[in-house]
Parts: C-alpha cells; structure tokens; sequence
C-alpha cells in the first residue's frame, strides 16, 4: 500500500467567463457594453501616414532616414506602406526624428 503526501488540485479556470465574472456579465451586461462600447469609439492609427507625416514636416527622405535609423531605404519603404509598426520600431522613428510617440501618432490624424 502506498501512502501519497500531497492532494492533487484543480487548476483555476483561466476563462473570463466563468464564475461571478459570468454571472455579471449576463446578468445586465452593462460593465461588458461599456468596454465594448469605448473599443468600437477608438480611432486606429495608420503608422505609416505617421510616418510619411513625420518625414514631410523634417524634410528627410528615406535614404536619409533609413542612414539615421541605422537600416535600409527599402525597410523605411516598408515601414511607410505598412499601417502597423512595433512599438519599438515607432520609438526608434521618434527618436531619429526629434519628436515624441505621442506626437508621432497624432501625425496621421492630419
């Protein structure tokens, strides 16, 4: 006869969905339509025309860029025609040009 000194547990649900998050949610739904609500409000950014943008207003071209930034003129082709880009690759871009991310992001709003 073996004798085991441990007990095996469950492990917790990983779903948002269950127990009282559940119960919540379809009880009156509203904390899930407010969420919802604010993503369908919220404007994407294309970071691309960011760039594009950015380039204009400093009066650099992409050879000049892509030397700054320490990469290929076709990268920066890349990066212009794309409407994502990474987070670091937009911090980097700001760097080189001068400004902030804040500020590189509202450039495609313009």
């Amino acid at each position: 006869m073996k004798i085991y000194l441990f007990s095996i547990k469950k492990p917790p649900r990983a779903s948002l969905l269950s127990g009282a998050n559940h119960r919540r949610l379809s009880a009156g739904g509203a904390d899930f339509f407010n969420i919802t609500q604010g993503l369908n409000n919220m404007k994407l950014i294309n970071a691309g025309k960011c760039l594009i943008e950015a380039q204009k207003i400093n009066g650099i071209n992409s050879r000049k860029l892509a030397t700054m930034a320490n990469t290929t003129p076709q990268q920066v082709l890349r990066w212009r025609k794309s409407k994502n880009l990474k987070i670091h690759t937009i911090q980097t871009l700001s760097l080189v040009l001068g400004i902030t991310v804040a500020e590189f992001i509202t450039l495609s709003s313009n």
